[in-house]
């Protein structure tokens, strides 16, 4: 997280990235950022084209997505509180939000990031996540490539 992503965003954009990820509660106006991004490096027919997602907190109200839901690629639900503190357990009321996301937005993938782990990806899936985020799991274990391999096994067989 950085404290102006617009600035940030359009050098990272400059240097090759695809992606941009816009915490909702880390700027004044996300809504401008999001939509002042989108205009840059998402509309299509721009030269360049890049992903852009919006991080939301687990207990997101679904108006606060709706302005920009035709400006993102993706919506990142943060799964734990506070965020950035890994090894987090996952918040329980994420499934609901999952769901309610999903439903009202059925064609933005979403993915679920902070407190993942293994047991949880099929419940997770099943409640509309499209993608799963996960540290902790991976560079928190001994052997992080025979994990992620194990991972990314369960997740294609849900």
């Amino acid at each position: 997280m950085v404290r102006d992503p617009l600035i940030q965003a359009q050098d990272w954009i400059s240097a090759g990235a695809s992606r941009v990820v816009v915490h909702m509660g880390s700027v004044d106006d996300y809504v401008d950022v999001i939509t002042k991004l989108y205009s840059m490096y998402a509309m299509p027919g721009n030269l360049i084209q890049t992903d852009i997602i919006v991080a939301v907190p687990f207990d997101v109200h679904i108006e606060q997505i709706r302005p920009i839901a035709t400006c993102i690629s993706g919506i990142q639900i943060m799964g734990i509180s506070p965020v950035g503190v890994q090894g987090s357990a996952l918040r329980p009321e994420v499934y609901a939000t999952i769901k309610t996301i999903h439903s009202t937005f059925p064609s933005i993938p979403l993915s679920v990031d902070g407190g993942v782990k293994e047991p949880l990806i099929e419940k997770l899936v099943a409640a509309g996540a499209s993608y799963i985020v996960m540290g902790s799991a991976i560079f928190g274990h001994e052997h992080p490539r025979g994990v992620l391999r194990d991972l990314c096994n369960t997740y294609n067989s849900v």
